[in-house]
C-alpha cells in the first residue's frame, strides 16, 4: 500500500502553531545598563563576558544554554563568588549569539566545566580590575583593599569604600 503525502496535506492534517517572541535589543539593553553601546564581541575582551550594571549588579554573557541541568545556577554561583556579590545580583544572559561569545553546545556534563569556568575566570579578572579602579579613586594601595557585597573597602577603615556601580556601573570594561 502506497500513501502519497505532500507538504500541504501533512500540514493541513497535523496543524501547526508558531509563536514568535521579540526580545529586547541593544537599545533596551543599553537603557538597563545606562550605557550607549557595547563593544564588539571578542573572546579576548572582558566586556564580552561580564558587565557591571549601574546598580552594581552583574550581567554575565554565557555562550551556552541551560536546558534543565542547572548549569545556569551553577555558573551564577561561581560568578557571584568571584565578584563577591550575592547571587541574586548576578544575571546570566545565555545562548544569544548577538550578546555572547560562542562557547559550543549546551553539553550538560561539560557546561560548568567549559562555559562556567570561563565566566568565573572573567569575573575574577573583573573583581581585580574593580579593586585597581578603587585603589586609584580611594588613593589606597590595592593590597590594602578587600571586596564585600559589591563594594571595595579599605581593610584599615571600612568607611573608605566605593561600590562597583560607582566605579564602573553602566560602562564597559575594556573601554576605560
Amino acid at each position: 500500500m502506497n500513501i502519497a503525502v505532500n507538504r500541504r496535506s501533512l500540514l493541513a492534517g497535523t496543524g501547526a502553531l508558531t509563536v514568535s517572541v521579540l526580545l529586547p535589543g541593544e537599545k533596551a539593553r543599553a537603557q538597563v545598563l545606562g550605557a550607549a553601546t557595547r563593544p564588539p564581541l571578542d573572546p579576548r575582551n572582558l566586556s564580552s563576558y561580564v558587565t557591571i550594571k549601574a546598580d552594581g549588579g552583574a550581567i554575565c554573557y554565557w555562550g551556552k544554554m541551560d536546558m534543565g541541568q542547572g548549569t545556569d545556577l551553577g555558573t551564577a554561583q561561581m560568578v557571584a563568588e568571584e565578584l563577591d556579590l550575592p547571587i541574586e545580583r548576578v544575571d546570566i544572559e545565555q545562548g544569544d549569539t548577538a550578546t555572547s561569545v560562542n562557547q559550543g553546545g549546551a553539553s550538560g556534563s561539560t557546561g560548568i566545566q567549559m562555559g562556567g569556568t570561563t565566566l568565573a575566570v572573567a569575573a575574577a579578572e573583573a573583581r581585580h580590575q574593580l579593586v585597581q579602579m578603587a585603589s586609584k579613586q580611594l588613593n589606597i594601595p590595592a593590597d590594602q583593599l578587600r571586596t564585600e557585597n559589591g563594594a571595595v573597602i579599605s581593610k584599615a577603615d571600612a568607611s573608605k569604600r566605593v561600590t562597583y556601580g560607582q566605579l564602573i556601573g553602566g560602562r564597559w570594561f575594556d573601554t576605560q
